[in-house]
């Protein structure tokens, strides 16, 4: 273990070139900020009752040396042993020097801080025939790594301080659980005693705790100075603690044996201190092997869970059967700072803890603990210990008191792979056995995460097809307490014949109308060619009605589409699923006729059903060529095929009735020529039950804006409003738009000039109409006599051309 050193003090000539206070030597490889913290940590202030001329005899007596020991902000473990000088080169009082040792690796020796304080290498004073004008030379390492520790705070020394005076061991226990509450709360511990008490009692603070935890905290033995305390501190004398109540309740944790005052610290019989400092005192050989046993963990500072260690400790020398809280901390400390040595060690220690602990978060922790620990050795009795742990886990928390589902999982996955024995180990656990009628109170999650486990378990072992094993068939009885029935699929591998077996199970015990909706669900979330082949399997095993039951909205359409193409591919289906594939594909027809693939739908649907002798209701494929036909200029209205657009038109959905009638009226209503057209496509396109959407379109066709003023297809709706007859039974339902078809066609009229309107009323002249029609056109005529003598009416005139 090596060292650099650092000398501080006042002198003629030093690392600034001038004199002063300054470092007067260092050694190569300490950092100016290490430098600077240094000089400022080793600051020594005198006692201030302490004469300001003292002699040598004062000040050795009346001076106490400050022996700190600290960690850098770098990083690195330091100490500094401060001593009082008196004068300086100048013949100046208040002189000191500070020799500070800095751990070259910044790892803890193995030693406590205060075995280094009689350390023989310490300079206490720059001898006066060093202190020259003369640079002085680097400082060489120091070599730590045979220092035999202070003989004065050995375990047997310190023992008998402790029993010189009654209460010193609870004295020391309190002090300890201060120390550590003050790593919480940032509050220092202070301890006013005579100088050569206060580095027996920091001596035993230190060594309540491993070197490694000691190291953490931060002690000085003579402090002056209430700000920049340490973790532990000394003083004595008159210095700038004043002890009083708001000190010792707020700002330290205080003591003073002498007088008896002290903070108040919650007493206990059981916590690390209070165990500790017992043993210091009754059985120090006791301490000695636990802090042996600690070199097994690496915590990096003292903490109350130490007590957790101590447990441990005392399990390890008397094997027993702990529980509850106290085993959850040992294995919590055990999880948390065991080395990898140390974990080895401990795992017969606590391999079979897992019975005993009541809380599922603990038994994870337990596993986590062991799993992680036979990963480390690869021994199979350590992959034992885990897997036991985690059986345990399962059975007694997540299967008998349905909790820790989560536990169990996090568990699951941190226990070392499944090989044939830890398969036959988990298959033989009475888990399985008892999974009935608990299992069935169980959330679906639970179950599929127990379907996972017990198929994975199976193929290891070698027990196919994994589906027919009595583990697997008890889950899927006890998956009716899954409402929406998809976890306990989802957890099934993603072949086709192991889903189509499972499918075929939760079929028979629930509905296949059922198991087919679960099935869409996990089908829908996986590769599409995937789930077409475990549609195809089941088809080919009889599995019909499961596939029926797979077609909810909104998955039903495509599904049967797909299983279409499927056909049409090759694969044939059996009669009865192909036809109802037609009849549902026949709802993915798109009848708009720019709809991307609409083609492609429609002819597979209308070759599928031609194939199959289905009727479709209605007609989607035909609709849409009709819809097609009807943008093309050169198709007639007979190639429209009104017959069939009547026959389809009760058939569609409200918004397909809207699109239909976007894409077709117009387009047909410009191609009646005739009165009887007119009514022809009136027929086939009205419904009156959706009257509103229709008078909407008509009305929109009948004021459209074209190129002629009165074309033939206006004429002809003229003609067959004027002749309407709703004494027919076939025109009845078209008196629900008479109305408005009129108000339609005179806004119409009123838009012609004068003599474009008497070119109307000519036609009509020839036309020879019967009475009714001659009264309804007198009606009109005043109609448009009204319009034309209004303000608006003329105002409107004077802008609107024909």
């Amino acid at each position: 273990m090596k060292a650099l050193q650092l000398l501080y003090t006042s002198c003629r000539r030093g690392q600034s070139g001038s004199a002063g206070f300054q470092t007067r030597a260092i050694t190569p490889g300490i950092r100016p900020d290490e430098q600077r913290e240094i000089e400022r940590r080793g600051v020594y202030r005198p006692p201030r009752d302490a004469r300001p001329e003292p002699t040598a005899e004062e000040i050795a007596r009346d001076f106490p040396r400050a022996f700190r020991s600290y960690r850098l902000e770098s990083g690195r473990l330091a100490l500094t042993r401060s001593c009082y000088t008196g004068r300086d080169y100048s013949g100046r009082w208040g002189n000191f020097f500070a020799h500070t040792l800095v751990l070259e690796d910044g790892a803890a020796p193995a030693l406590w801080p205060i075995d280094l304080y009689e350390w023989s290498g310490w300079t206490d004073a720059l001898d006066p025939g060093q202190d020259t004008e003369q640079a002085p030379p680097p400082l060489p390492l120091a070599d730590l790594g045979a220092i035999t520790p202070a003989e004065s705070f050995r375990l047997a020394e310190l023992r008998e301080f402790l029993c010189e005076q009654p209460g010193r061991p609870e004295l020391l226990a309190r002090m300890g659980r201060a120390a550590l509450a003050g790593l919480e709360s940032s509050r220092s511990l202070v301890i006013r005693d005579s100088a050569t008490n206060v580095l027996y009692w920091i001596a035993c603070l230190q060594k309540l705790f491993p070197p490694l935890q000691a190291w953490a905290l931060s002690s000085s033995s003579y402090q002056d100075d209430p700000r920049g305390c340490a973790d532990l501190n000394g003083t004595t004398g008159d210095t700038g603690f004043t002890f009083d109540e708001s000190e010792r309740r707020y700002r330290f944790y205080m003591f003073d044996p002498g007088t008896g005052e002290q903070s108040e610290i919650p007493g206990a019989d059981d916590d690390y201190p209070s165990v500790a400092s017992r043993w210091l005192v009754q059985d120090p050989d006791r301490l000695e092997r636990f802090f042996t046993f600690m070199r097994r963990f690496n915590p990096q500072r003292p903490a109350p869970g130490l007590i957790s260690a101590v447990h441990l400790f005392e399990l390890g020398e008397a094997p027993g059967a702990p529980g509850g809280e106290r085993l959850a901390g040992m294995i919590s400390f055990a999880a948390r700072y065991a080395s990898p040595q140390g974990r080895a060690e401990l795992l017969e220690i606590l391999g079979s803890a897992g019975e005993a602990l009541t809380r599922p978060d603990e038994v994870e922790m337990l596993v986590r603990f062991l799993a992680d620990g036979a990963r480390e050795t690869g021994g199979a009795a350590h992959r034992d210990l885990a897997w036991r742990a985690w059986l345990a886990l399962v059975r007694r928390h997540v299967v008998d008191r349905g909790q820790g589902l989560e536990a169990a999982r996090a568990a699951w996955s941190r226990l070392p792979g499944v090989g044939l024995e830890t398969a036959a180990l988990a298959l033989q656990d009475p888990l399985w056995r008892r999974l009935e009628p608990a299992a069935r109170s169980l959330p679906p999650e639970a179950l599929a995460f127990l379907l996972d486990v017990a198929w994975t378990c199976l193929e290891i072992a070698g027990k196919t097809p994994v589906w027919d094993q009595p583990e697997i068939a008890a889950l899927v009885r006890c998956a009716a307490s899954d409402p929406a029935g998809q976890a306990l699929l989802n957890a099934v591998p993603r072949r086709p014949e192991a889903l189509s077996a499972v499918s075929r199970q939760l079929a028979a015990a629930w509905t296949p109308e059922r198991a087919g909706r679960v099935l869409g669900r996990v089908l829908a979330a996986i590769d599409p060619i995937a789930a077409q082949a475990v549609r195809r399997q089941l088809d080919q095993e009889g599995g019909f009605e499961i596939l029926i039951g797979e077609w909810p909205e909104p998955e039903r359409v495509p599904l049967a589409v797909s299983w279409l193409r499927e056909q049409a591919a090759g694969h044939r289906l059996s009669n009865e699923l192909a036809i109802e594939c037609v009849r549902v594909a026949n709802l993915a027809v798109p009848l708009a006729p720019d709809a991307r693939e609409g083609d492609g739908v429609a002819r597979l649907v209308a070759e599928s059903a031609a194939a199959l002798k289905v009727t479709l209701r209605p007609d989607r494929p035909l609709l849409r060529r009709l819809l097609i036909a009807a943008q093309d200029a050169q198709t007639p209205l007979a190639g429209l095929r009104l017959d069939a657009v009547r026959g389809a038109m009760p058939d569609l959905r409200p918004e397909e009735y809207e699109t239909f009638l976007a894409k077709l009226l117009r387009p047909a209503l410009d191609r009646a020529g005739t009165r009887g057209e007119h009514q022809s496509v009136l027929l086939a396109t009205f419904l009156a039950s959706r009257a509103p959407v229709f008078e909407r379109f008509y009305l929109a066709f009948l004021q459209a804006r074209r190129k002629s003023s009165w074309p033939e297809e206006l004429h002809s709706a003229l003609r067959f409003w004027l002749g309407f007859d709703p004494g027919r039974a076939e025109l009845r339902p078209l008196a629900a738009i008479e109305s408005a078809a009129r108000k339609g066609l005179v806004l119409a009229l009123s838009r012609l000039k004068p003599e474009r309107l008497d070119e109307v009323r000519q036609n009509l002249k020839k036309c020879r109409l019967d009475p009714l029609s001659a009264s309804r056109w007198r009606e009109i005529e005043a109609a448009l006599e009204a319009r034309g003598k209004g303000p608006w009416a003329r105002f409107v005139g004077m802008f609107v051309r024909d």
